[in-house]
């Protein structure tokens, strides 16, 4: 039960930027079309304040006498567009309150209409064009409050749509701002793993994996290189005569020599076992000898100090000539020249244990 509100939970946080998305393309959109209804309703206001006025004016008119066929026309026009929501008038509001008003409107257009053909024909006094044109204004200043209070309704639902989308942005930054410290500490661990994963963890030093991604590269070497191969000796009889761990010590302590007499800009790594690779660039034979006679010393001085624990080990090193060698060339001379060292190593112990045995005793 616990894994399956893990799993759930787990869905619900990777489907939260979709809603989020979603959700602020949503008011976007409802925002636009609130505006967009905002100058509708403008454009209607427009033209039910003109509607108000131009009928005022038409029954002034007809009052003094002044007949104007093209104002009636104009305003017999303008009603019948705003009342099918066709043509180039105004467009019908999806307001009841509104269509209601409209339709009574047209109704008493229709009268005013009629009055004006009769006062045509009679004096205005026998005419109910006064108090028409009276109950129409009544009638067209209630309509234009609906279409204020249709447009103040426009007005906030965009206000409470600018709300939802500040808490939208604001809950998108934060979880913009959440993915990137995820990113970064996501970035880190990997990092992490990566060193990890390209490290010895009993030494420190980079391990095979790395020295063999490092000595992948085919491309030749530009500056004078040298690459170096230590091979320790007799760790199998420490292993067998002191025990794993004093070989482990033997393994980390000569790490530490190698680490410390090499300068830190050069590379040192763990190839193998009780095999160990350097790599010097820009570096020069003299410089190359400095180094080897700093790791015998620091060695030495060790061995004074180490108790059983002695240290013995073999090297060889290859350095770039100006044929354009690459690494992994350099490294199969280096490894070359160590195990012809490691052999004298073993030839001159073999010789001096042999020449023991032979001396006569004192």
């Amino acid at each position: 039960m616990k894994h399956n509100r893990t799993g759930l939970l787990g869905h619900i946080q990777q489907a939260i930027p979709s809603l989020l998305l979603v959700s602020m393309v949503f008011i976007i959109f409802s925002m636009t079309y609130n505006v967009k209804r905002i100058q509708e309703t403008a454009q209607v206001l427009d033209h039910a304040c003109l509607i108000r006025s131009a009928t005022q004016r038409l029954a002034k008119l007809a009052i003094a006498d002044r007949d104007d066929p093209k104002q009636e026309y104009f305003l017999d026009s303008i009603l019948s567009q705003a009342v099918r929501g066709t043509g180039s008038g105004p467009v019908r509001l999806p307001n009841p309150e509104y269509i209601e008003l409209l339709l009574q409107l047209r109704e008493n257009w229709e009268e005013i209409k009629a009055e004006l053909a009769l006062a045509r024909r009679v004096p205005h006094e026998q005419t109910r064009i006064l108090e028409l044109s009276e109950e129409y204004y009544h009638l067209a200043d209630n309509t234009v409050n609906a279409i204020e209070s249709h447009m103040q309704q426009c007005i906030r639902r965009i206000h409470r749509l600018e709300t939802c989308s500040i808490l939208l942005t604001i809950a998108i930054v934060f979880l913009l701002l959440k993915q990137s410290v995820e990113a970064v500490r996501l970035a880190r661990y990997n990092r992490e793993l990566r060193q990890k994963a390209y490290m010895d963890l009993h030494t420190g030093l980079p391990n095979k994996s790395r020295c063999e991604e490092v000595f992948t590269g085919q491309e030749p070497l530009t500056t004078p290189t040298c690459c170096i191969m230590f091979d320790l000796n007799n760790l199998k009889e420490i292993n067998d005569t002191l025990g794993h761990v004093a070989g482990d010590a033997m393994i980390l302590n000569f790490a530490q020599i190698l680490r410390a007499s090499i300068p830190e800009e050069y590379f040192v790594g763990r190839y193998g076992g009780d095999e160990f690779v350097a790599i010097l660039h820009n570096t020069s034979p003299e410089q190359v000898q400095r180094i080897l006679c700093g790791i015998q010393t620091d060695v030495e001085a060790f061995n004074r100090l180490g108790g059983n624990l002695h240290l013995s080990y073999a090297c060889g090193y290859a350095l770039s000539d100006d044929s354009g060698c690459c690494l992994t060339a350099l490294l199969e001379r280096a490894d070359h020249y160590m195990y012809t060292n490691k052999r004298k190593i073993k030839h001159a112990h073999c010789c001096e244990a042999h020449g023991k045995e032979k001396a006569p005793a004192p």
